[in-house]
Formats: structure tokens, C-alpha cells, sequence
């Protein structure tokens, strides 16, 4: 499971592992994520995402997200790696990304900025490896493919 804040490089780490014949999917990008009606807050669909998992027979699938109850998915996976950068790359990062809007406005950017304080700690407490993203993004597939080759 690859996971981090918006702009950390998880659609990019995985549409590269992708190249590399592994069945990768990003959640916030599927019907695998319903909103709760109640709260609002955008939630993994655990029913729907392991309905699918126990229809492969692929030990290699790699998940990409970010959502509250992600925790849930947790024993199902052979790591939990967090991605990581600092405030000032993922800002330029989702700038420059034509395939999601995403924290281009001042209210979601402002949203991002809170979630790396109050989200990436609790997430990083619970990960398996982290990984800065800051470097080169070859280098960054390089990490996540090693541990991905070794679990």
C-alpha cells in the first residue's frame, strides 16, 4: 500500500509500477471510495475492495491512498509504505499535475497543509517503511520497488 499526503508522488510511483506489469490501482481514482452521507468524509468501500482482492489470484497488487478508514486494509497488505516530501515540493507538484485539481485552491491547499500536520504523523506511526519524496522520482520508484521486490 503506497499512501501520503496530495502531491507526494503516489499516482506517478504507481502508473510507473504499472509499466512494470503489476496490477496497481489508485483508490481515489475508483468506485472503491463512497462518501458518507452523514459526514461527508470520503471513505474506502471495504466490502466492494476485497470482493475484488479475493477475485485475483496476483500477489502483486498494489493499492495507492489516502482515506480515513485505510486502516481497515492494513492486515491485508504485505507493507504500508508512506510517501513523504516537504510542503514546498508537494505545492509545486500539484501545480504542475494536469491529471488532478485537486489543492490548486487556497481552501484545499489550506486543507493539505493541515493534513500534513495532523494526518501524515499518524500515518507515518503506522507504516511499515517511509520514503521521502523530495529527490528524483526515479530514484523514489527505485525505493518502493526494492521493498516491493523484498515483502
Amino acid at each position: 500500500l503506497l499512501t501520503g499526503m496530495s502531491g507526494v508522488g503516489k499516482t506517478t510511483i504507481l502508473s510507473m509500477l504499472q509499466d512494470e506489469n503489476t496490477i496497481c490501482i489508485d483508490l481515489d481514482e475508483t468506485d472503491y471510495i463512497e462518501v458518507d452521507i452523514e459526514t461527508k468524509e470520503r471513505l474506502i468501500s471495504i466490502d466492494k475492495l476485497l470482493s475484488y482482492i479475493n477475485s485475483i489470484s496476483d500477489k502483486n497488487l498494489i493499492l495507492a491512498v489516502c482515506e480515513a478508514n485505510q486502516g481497515q486494509i492494513y492486515p491485508l497488505m504485505s507493507a504500508v509504505i508512506v510517501l513523504t516530501a516537504s510542503l514546498e515540493v508537494m505545492k509545486e507538484r500539484i501545480n504542475k499535475r494536469q491529471n488532478n485539481n485537486y489543492g490548486k485552491d487556497k481552501e484545499e491547499w489550506e486543507q493539505i497543509v493541515r493534513n500534513k500536520q495532523e494526518i501524515e504523523p499518524l500515518l507515518i506511526r503506522r507504516a511499515d517503511y517511509i520514503i521521502q519524496t523530495d529527490g528524483e522520482i526515479h530514484e523514489v520508484f527505485n525505493k518502493v520497488k526494492l521493498i516491493i521486490d523484498e515483502v
